[in-house]
């Protein structure tokens, strides 16, 4: 490993002692704040660093839970991009780093392209995109869409591309976007997989990253079963007995319940395979799941908080933790 990796390394595990995390959930919980004022005061006692992000947001004019979340996602990335430039690690970290952050915008894209489809693009829920600039209409080709994308965003283009160049003749609106999304999502995480390999030391790194892999694409594929009221149990044949024992029990609960799960699976149980290995790089995918984890909870907490009130808080700290030690006790 190299100095300035280590630098890196050494700067996040300092870091990680300031994010918000469902452990300081339960301190929320418990003080049960009545307004934003008063959840941001409970940050601040924290230390929490997440607390610099919702000042400068301006968080009270923001209404909608998905505009919630994509400003305080893009204060995080921004961050992140500042704590590269400041401390240059290897090309190799550098890469892993971008590009687990770049799915982000892929999601962006992706969605863009459905939404102009349906005549239902909305410019200001996208912020991480420049929209305009893509051009985007039913009409244009695949082509000429690349074209756009390869100028503004390399690294989304580097991976989109290796999908939609079989379709490269034909018009966006006779994409099936269903078939790309999954091969865009088998693309990617492939990609962040073979970088592990360049990352050394690592203990459990290309593990967690082909966990997530899985469970990324198991997610994508009940949502879209759970929304058509198909069969979810058809998607759990050889998984871990861990995923298959907690997605059978909230298959016939709420929507609420089937989200919570899956965000316990995929962010809990890779945090706590992480956390315990030595520096190593390890400790960046640790980062990067608890930052990303920070910004679910610190969004969805803000907006029910402003929305629903404090009881609804409440409950639903205590799913996420009634779930959480179900899913820490069976690893």
């Amino acid at each position: 490993m190299n100095e300035n990796d280590n630098k890196f390394l050494v700067m996040v595990k300092l870091k990680m002692d300031r994010i918000f995390i469902l452990e300081r959930a339960l301190v929320v919980k418990d003080k049960t704040p009545h307004n934003i004022d008063e959840f941001e005061n409970i940050l601040r006692d924290l230390n929490c660093e997440v607390l610099t992000c919702l000042q400068s947001i301006r968080v009270r004019e923001i209404k909608t839970a998905i505009d919630i979340y994509n400003e305080v996602l893009k204060c995080w990335i921004d961050d992140l991009h500042s704590l590269i430039e400041l401390t240059s690690p290897s090309e190799n970290l550098k890469e892993f780093m971008y590009t687990y952050v770049e799915r982000f915008r892929i999601a962006e894209v992706l969605d863009a392209i459905r939404e102009v489809n349906t005549d239902r693009l909305d410019e200001k829920h996208y912020v991480l995109t420049d929209i305009n600039a893509l051009n985007l209409t039913p009409s244009r080709t695949v082509r000429e869409f690349l074209e756009d994308l390869k100028s503004l965003y390399p690294r989304t283009y580097k991976i989109l591309s290796k999908v939609l160049m079989n379709y490269i003749n034909s018009p966006l609106k006779e994409l099936n976007l269903e078939v790309i999304e999954e091969n865009v999502w088998r693309s990617l995480w492939s990609l962040l997989s073979s970088m592990t390999l360049k990352l050394r030391p690592h203990i459990k790194l290309h593990l967690v990253v082909n966990h997530l892999r899985d469970m990324e694409l198991l997610e994508l594929l009940m949502r879209r079963a759970y929304l058509k009221g198909e069969d979810l149990s058809t998607y759990l044949s050889g998984k871990k007995p861990l995923i298959t024992n907690i997605i059978s029990q909230v298959i016939q609960r709420s929507s609420i319940d089937f989200d919570t799960a899956l965000h316990i699976i995929k962010y809990a149980y890779s945090i706590n395979e992480l956390r315990y290995s030595p520096l190593s790089y390890d400790k960046a995918l640790e980062y990067l799941l608890a930052k990303e984890w920070e910004v679910h909870i610190v969004s969805h907490l803000i907006y029910v908080l402003d929305n629903l009130g404090n009881e609804y808080l409440v409950k639903s700290i205590v799913s996420w933790w009634s779930w959480y030690e179900h899913v820490i006790k069976g690893t």
